[in-house]
């Protein structure tokens, strides 16, 4: 006989009892419904009806133009043999890991430089989120400006140093390194407020009883901040895996996957296969293999980062 785990067992009790479900009558529950509708028909709407839309096409083929077409896993079958592919997805994880880290070390940085009662310190918290709200278009427009071989600022600089001018998002070997270091200066005010939000969050008076211990400013980052900053550093590595293996807008923007296929991400395949060559079945497959992806890493992410924090 199968004995179910404590917590299943008291969730069906809770379950039996007379007043559980009289307490979703309540007049206030029905407000908070109320208020929660948009939001849940939101999310109907344009994620679960796209999700498992995505998912019935992804056996078919599809072009929008007619009728699908049921195909089994051909798509898939045809995916794993697709060089293409496999080459958008090796992209990806090379921007993704090549990010994460810049991004977790300079975040935190800031938000130790940052965690400061100074006067005037809100404005430099502000100007180093600034990057964070502005439009990805409208910052890769201004990459573009930057990495310009002709008259970019930096071969400006690099001319005014001594040193030859470079092609940046025209050579493929520096394309995806130029997007990643945009990248990392589009998003690393985001880590820095997580950051900032985990260090004001620590007390004071453990810092109280390092110093009546005699720890230097050194003990007291490794010993006390970095251990202590674990949810952050989870909830930092989880969201950045997944918004990274969902680049698009600057890929679009800036060199549109070239040159020679050098920043083609998975996300941008999914849109050139759907949307440039209408193989809408095959573009769901890719999608779906993506969202497996992404699940895993946090999954994986989750499971390396869970643990207990003691203060």
């Amino acid at each position: 006989m199968t004995v179910l785990p404590k917590k299943l067992q008291y969730t069906f009790i809770a379950v039996k009892s007379p007043g559980f479900w009289k307490q979703f009558r309540k007049p206030e529950v029905y407000s908070a419904y109320l208020f929660l509708a948009p939001a849940l028909i939101g999310l109907l709407v344009f994620n679960f009806i796209p999700f498992f839309s995505s998912f019935y096409y992804s056996f078919t083929k599809y072009n929008v133009l007619s009728e699908p077409e049921w195909k089994g896993l051909q798509n898939y079958v045809n995916l794993f043999d697709n060089k293409y592919f496999w080459q958008s997805l090796w992209n990806t994880a090379y921007y993704t890991i090549g990010t994460i880290p810049p991004k977790l070390i300079l975040g935190l940085m800031l938000a130790l430089l940052l965690n400061r009662g100074l006067r005037g310190i809100a404005f430099f918290r502000a100007m180093f989120y600034s990057p964070v709200v502005t439009a990805m278009v409208a910052v890769s427009v201004v990459w573009l400006w930057i990495y310009n071989p002709s008259y970019g600022y930096l071969n400006m600089i690099l001319k005014m140093l001594g040193l030859p001018a470079q092609l940046w998002l025209l050579s493929p070997q520096l394309a995806m390194p130029s997007l990643m270091v945009m990248g990392v200066w589009k998003w690393t005010g985001q880590t820095m407020l997580i950051y900032l939000a985990g260090l004001q969050g620590i007390p004071s008076s453990i810092y109280e009883a390092s110093d009546i211990d005699g720890a230097n400013s050194w003990q007291k980052l490794w010993y006390i901040t970095i251990p202590l900053l674990r949810p952050m550093h989870l909830f930092n590595v989880v969201t950045m895996a997944i918004s990274s293996f969902q680049v698009f807008d600057q890929i679009y923007v800036m060199t549109e996957g070239g040159p020679g296929f050098a920043t083609t991400t998975v996300v941008y395949e999914i849109y050139r296969e759907a949307f440039q060559k209408f193989n809408m079945g095959y573009a769901s497959a890719i999608a779906m293999v993506l969202f497996v992806i992404i699940m895993a890493l946090t999954l994986i992410n989750l499971k390396v980062g869970k643990g207990d924090i003691e203060y």
